[in-house]
């Protein structure tokens, strides 16, 4: 997560030791959740109901070569979790604020300084590092911010490629200038990637994506993916009834 944002003190007592969290983890863990409570070399925070929807998510992208951005670097814990998980071939970037973010993490990892809200900024990060197929938004959790990123780099993600934003619930929250049923949130903006999927089916003008190109939108409690992949018109037919 980007410096300065999503603190510990936001999310108060909610926030456990190791040891205690574990009585929420799956009975029969997957390989991320495995990896997360063996504990990487360097720090990283997550709920710990996310490393069941990452186990879910991800792993289709496993045995293959995976190109993954991640918005907010913080300790650098979470690019060395990816690295375990997908291996040496995969190129792993992240982005942060904060510039100190350069010395936790080490090579193959890479990380760029920059805003997640400066388009020019990620356009040069993905040029240099290749179309990726997942990236995953840990940033600010400004609306704002997670707004302009999708808006510069869902276009830029590969067909068949992933996009998820994290910490959803900052929607709500007055600090991230949030509130129940403001447009500029995340929130707001996977209410408008609902109505840009089913475009063909109403007559405005969709938001922030192609209806198109949107095959799948995957929402669970804070965290949401969004697939990319070109869809064919949708169609109807009747069958049996000797039609």
């Amino acid at each position: 997560m980007e410096k300065n944002q999503l603190n510990v003190g936001d999310i108060g007592p909610s926030l456990l030791t190791k040891q205690d969290a574990l009585q929420y983890a799956s009975v029969d863990r997957g390989p991320i959740e495995t990896l997360f409570f063996a504990g990487p070399l360097r720090s990283v925070h997550k709920w710990v109901h996310y490393l069941r929807v990452y186990d879910a998510l991800f792993a289709a992208y496993r045995n293959s070569r995976a190109i993954m951005l991640e918005i907010g670097v913080g300790q650098g814990g979470s690019l060395d979790l990816w690295r375990s998980y997908f291996g040496p071939s995969a190129v792993l970037y992240g982005i942060d604020i904060d510039p100190e973010c350069l010395q936790r993490v080490s090579p193959p990892n890479h990380v760029r300084i920059g805003s997640q809200a400066d388009g020019d900024f990620l356009m040069r990060v993905v040029a240099e590092m290749g179309q990726p197929n997942i990236v995953l938004d840990d940033g600010s959790h400004l609306g704002a911010h997670q707004i302009e990123s999708f808006r510069v780099l869902f276009p830029l993600l590969q067909e068949g490629g992933i996009y998820v934003i994290e910490d959803l619930h900052t929607s709500y929250w007055d600090a991230y200038h949030g509130a129940k049923g403001t447009a500029s949130t995340g929130i707001g903006l996977l209410k408008a990637l609902i109505d840009d999927q089913h475009a063909c089916y109403h007559t405005e003008t969709e938001t922030y994506a192609p209806h198109a190109m949107i095959e799948s939108i995957h929402i669970f409690d804070s965290i949401a993916a969004i697939k990319k992949g070109h869809r064919a018109p949708p169609v109807h037919c009747i069958s049996g009834g000797g039609i």
